[in-house]
């Protein structure tokens, strides 16, 4: 028997639910609605990067004018990564992930990793509107 359609839909809608409630939103910034609308949005593609085994090893936290993405060590595979070399790429590809989306919705954006110790590291990205040329 086929599962039915709406059985995908649920799980979707869990699945979104689970990334919003991962996400720490300090929205105390001007254009408060513009920005966080854009940077859940740009979040949302972000997740959507390969990682191994699916894991989704991150948290993103939104600042005023960046994007922080964070290892969840909790989600790591020490089986078969055990120096979180493969997370690591994961969080690389949410990186990349932001930045396309980043650029759809208007914005440049600037990458800095930021390491605290031998094993864990984190990616703050920023961003800047960009002015759209008009033909």
């Amino acid at each position: 028997m086929k599962p039915k359609l709406e059985n995908y839909k649920l799980i979707l809608r869990l699945l979104t639910l689970k990334i919003l409630i991962m996400i720490t939103c300090i929205s105390s910034f001007g254009q408060a609605n513009k920005l966080e609308s854009d940077y859940m949005k740009m979040i949302e593609y972000a997740t959507k990067a390969p990682s191994g085994h699916n894991t989704q090893p991150w948290k993103f936290i939104i600042n005023e004018k960046s994007i922080e993405i964070h290892p969840d060590l909790s989600k790591s595979l020490p089986v078969v990564d055990a120096d979180y070399r493969e997370l690591y790429i994961s969080l690389g590809c949410a990186a990349e992930n932001l930045n396309i989306a980043a650029a759809e919705f208007g914005y440049s954006a600037m990458f800095c990793v930021r390491k605290v110790s031998d094993d864990y590291s984190w990616i703050y990205v920023s961003f800047e509107e960009v002015e759209t040329k008009k033909d």
